[in-house]
């Protein structure tokens, strides 16, 4: 399809085997700016495909993973991906079960990645030392 630019899988059950088939499909795609994964029971597993797709999709803007059990360990993943990836300009990790490291992940993203211009990251447990963290990456940032 040449003309489809979003797609939101949001609040459907595909899992991390659901993840994997829709990484794989838009590995080539260069048409989709908007992807939806929200509430759709992916785990670290599942961010790593996504991952594996942010790195060879470079047309992708926009990215909603809000509300799946990602905790830090796919934040560090994501993050990871985030440093190379020039395309995305929105993530969104609301409700992702992030603590403190993950917001050190996020804060990474934020001093390396000069696309990024949206994150949404409500309803996580980042505390006082996540907030330092990001507060620092904004005053040193390439956003």
């Amino acid at each position: 399809n040449h003309t489809l630019q979003v797609l939101s899988m949001s609040n459907n059950p595909i899992s991390d085997v659901g993840m994997a088939l829709i990484s794989e499909a838009l590995n080539h795609n260069t048409f989709l700016t908007d992807l939806r994964v929200v509430k759709c029971g992916l785990s670290v597993k599942g961010v790593v495909y996504i991952s594996q797709l942010l790195n060879v999709n470079h047309t992708l803007q926009v990215l909603d993973m809000s509300d799946n059990p990602i905790n830090d360990d796919g934040m560090a993943v994501i993050s990871e991906a985030l440093k190379h990836n020039t395309s995305l300009t929105e993530l969104s990790v609301g409700e992702c079960g992030l603590s403190v490291k993950g917001a050190i992940s996020i804060s990474e993203v934020i001093m390396g990645n000069s696309s990024l211009e949206l994150l949404w990251m409500w309803g996580n447990q980042i505390g006082d030392d996540g907030i330092s963290a990001i507060a620092s990456a904004l005053g040193n940032s390439k956003i």
